[in-house]
């Protein structure tokens, strides 16, 4: 009888539709977590799917060390030079139609690589670099849009989310390609593309039930008032003429541009390495770079927790991510069968170079605008550097007919990572970018 009471009191029937629309909340917040692992996953994945056949490709198709090594480097050379450009042409595009193109483009990319020649591997491959740049910028506007309260924690699932993908494809590439040939092993990473597809088209339909989301502007979701709206305002821009002028930029680019040659260098050429230089086959040598890459969660989430502790500021943080490069790269070179303590330095190194860097750059920077406007600048030099790295390590591996001058090379740029990390943290160019004294 109260119940039917409560249900003829004005709003009362009101209660069920409520309850309701919460359950539908939570499904949708739940598909869109899901949705969001997906894509993270696949932010990495066929990037890292050609280094534990990098070297059958080489025989299939009769190219140089040199030219496996330009194309393993194709994607980051993406996101070296197209950045900018795509910040820019994505402006006008509705947030999902840019994870869509992202994960369509994957499948796309990883599938022509595998049907032909060299000719269309070399196109697929820069498919897969166009759409995995416009999923770094989409990646973290999602994050900005979706989740303004929970950043962190967010930001932290996306580079689990990396690192899984990496390990997956490193791990699996060679078993497939032993069992299905080089071709299913190189289309292998279409397949999570195409479960992050239908995830997000299950969180398109759930907001169809809704007017109000579909019609919001893609940063709508985050508070105009807080860091996390303001940031997902814009996406990348040209960089005003003040940020280009201030020496801690550069300093930092050039860290990152020697971080990025680190990881990319080592991801391209690690299983090959392994193969010759211990004798391993390709697919413990693929396990071995995966678990390189699973690693990198220890600097993902390490360093957070030491900054912390307020007992590392940055030059301690820094110092432990340029260390233990140096550790990785220099053990290498000099006493590759300790492979097991250089694979856990790397992934400290791996993770932890990212964090550290852009964690400065927050810091640093007078407002949001800058702290875009820097994270553009120093990204850019960084992976147009990084590109060179496979190539140039191939390229030397080919002359030399050993691994030590690309290891040397390697040990060479986590020295000037170190360098430039000093001096970034030194006091005076800490006072002389913080506003109180140019």
């Amino acid at each position: 009888m109260d119940g039917k009471l409560d249900q003829m009191k004005p709003g009362g029937g009101s209660r069920g539709v409520d309850g309701a629309a919460a359950r539908s909340d939570r499904y949708r917040q739940f598909f869109l977590i899901m949705a969001f692992f997906a894509l993270s996953v696949n932010m990495r994945a066929a990037i890292t799917s050609l280094p534990p056949i990098v070297q059958e490709l080489r025989t299939v198709f009769d190219i140089s060390d040199g030219y496996a090594g330009f194309l393993t480097s194709i994607p980051v050379l993406c996101f070296g030079l197209l950045t900018p450009l795509i910040g820019y042409l994505m402006k006008g595009v509705r947030l999902e139609t840019s994870v869509f193109a992202t994960l369509i483009g994957l499948v796309a990319g990883s599938i022509l690589r595998a049907g032909g020649g060299i000719g269309l591997t070399v196109a697929g491959t820069a498919v897969i670099g166009v759409s995995l740049t416009v999923g770094n910028i989409a990646a973290l506007l999602v994050i900005g849009r979706e989740f303004p309260k929970r950043i962190s924690a967010m930001t932290g699932l996306y580079v689990c989310g990396m690192s899984c993908g990496s390990m997956g494809t490193m791990a699996l590439t060679a078993p497939l390609s032993h069992s299905l040939g080089w071709r299913t092993a190189l289309a292998f990473p279409a397949l999570p593309a195409l479960i992050g597809v239908m995830l997000w088209v299950v969180v398109v339909m759930l907001d169809r039930r809704k007017s109000d989301p579909l019609k919001e502007k893609p940063c709508d979701r985050a508070p105009k008032d807080t860091p996390a709206g303001e940031a997902c305002a814009e996406t990348p821009s040209a960089p005003s003429v003040s940020v280009l002028r201030r020496p801690l930029v550069w300093l930092l680019a050039a860290s990152f541009a020697a971080h990025t040659f680190l990881f990319y260098g080592i991801t391209a050429w690690l299983p090959v390495y392994l193969e010759q230089t211990l004798s391993m086959t390709d697919a413990q040598a693929g396990v071995v770079a995966s678990l390189f890459q699973l690693l990198g969660l220890l600097g993902s989430f390490g360093l957070p927790l030491l900054a912390g502790t307020q007992r590392f500021a940055d030059r301690g943080l820094f110092l432990v991510v340029t260390l233990t490069w140096l550790l990785t790269a220099a053990g290498f070179w000099l006493a590759p069968a300790w492979w097991v303590a250089w694979v856990i330095c790397g992934g400290i190194g791996s993770g932890g170079g990212f964090t550290v860097i852009f964690s400065m750059i927050m810091n640093r920077a007078k407002d949001l605008n800058e702290n875009r406007n820097m994270s553009t600048v120093v990204q850019t030099a960084g992976y147009i550097v990084a590109a060179a790295s496979p190539f140039a390590i191939g390229h030397m591996h080919e002359i030399s007919g050993n691994w030590q001058s690309g290891m040397a090379l390697l040990t060479s740029a986590s020295v000037v990572m170190i360098l430039c990390g000093l001096a970034a943290t030194w006091p005076t160019t800490r006072a002389g970018n913080n506003g109180t004294r140019q």
